[in-house]
């Protein structure tokens, strides 16, 4: 795990951010996670804790999301789960998904909220529309949704909630931002995660959709990567030590 600081240190009583990285589970963290990890932690004040978790095949889901839930305790209890916030893009924001609902199944303290970017939140790319998106998806296939899925699910249906969080418990989970862009073939996935939410009845998530963006453009260099950072910064703000309802 690799701790980031803003320039002179965290600020007092600043959120700290639990960042977990995308990449298909097979793929180790690029620069662009850090750089927009950096950037988040300068605009906030805060610090972050970003895993540098095992990919695979070598390890699969059940062993992966143990181990960041053993993690989570750890920052709960040096940071109090009310400054945390679990965030994460593609499949770190599935697996962000995912680790609230291990959290809460265990009665364990949630964090203030969550953070999804282009979440990859069904791995058995089975969502309506993802061909049709494939079309102008230059960054992502159906077919490779379909391998890493089966890579990082060992021996668990691909349907499980620990890799396909969508089909898990949505009801009782902490505020959450999703963002996702029309040009993504994960889009399906965003959709029908907030129609899920609103479904269950959730009070506190927004979903953002930025018509022709692709994926994961939150973490790059451009207006509207910059725009949707700026977007989390705020959600981030509003709900950091937030435990009055």
């Amino acid at each position: 795990m690799v701790t980031i600081t803003p320039k002179g240190g965290a600020q007092p009583g600043a959120p700290h951010l639990m960042y977990l990285h995308g990449g298909g589970y097979v793929m180790d963290i690029a620069a662009v996670h850090w750089d927009a990890v950096a950037w988040l932690c300068e605009e906030l004040g805060a610090s972050a804790s970003v895993p540098i978790y095992p990919l695979a095949p070598e390890v699969t889901a059940e062993r992966t999301l143990a181990a960041m839930r053993s993690l989570y305790a750890e920052l709960a209890e040096r940071y109090g789960a009310d400054n945390l916030t679990v965030m994460g893009d593609s499949a770190g924001g599935g697996m962000s998904l995912a680790l609230a609902q291990e959290i809460e199944a265990d009665g364990g303290d949630l964090p203030a909220s969550l953070v999804l970017f282009s979440p990859w939140v069904d791995a058995t790319a089975s969502g309506e529309g993802q061909k049709e998106i494939e079309k102008r998806d230059r960054m992502l296939a159906v077919a490779g949704l379909d391998a890493c899925g089966k890579l990082y699910a060992g021996a668990l249906p691909l349907d499980d909630h620990r890799l396909s969080p969508l089909f898990g418990k949505l009801d009782g989970l902490p505020p959450m931002a999703i963002f996702s862009g029309t040009s993504d073939i994960l889009l399906v996935d965003g959709r029908r995660l907030a129609q899920r939410l609103e479904g269950v009845g959730h009070k506190d998530y927004i979903y953002r959709e930025y018509e022709r963006m692709f994926h994961v453009w939150m973490l790059l260099p451009v207006p509207e990567g910059r725009k949707a950072l700026q977007e989390t910064v705020a959600f981030i703000r509003k709900h950091h030590g937030d435990r009055s309802e």
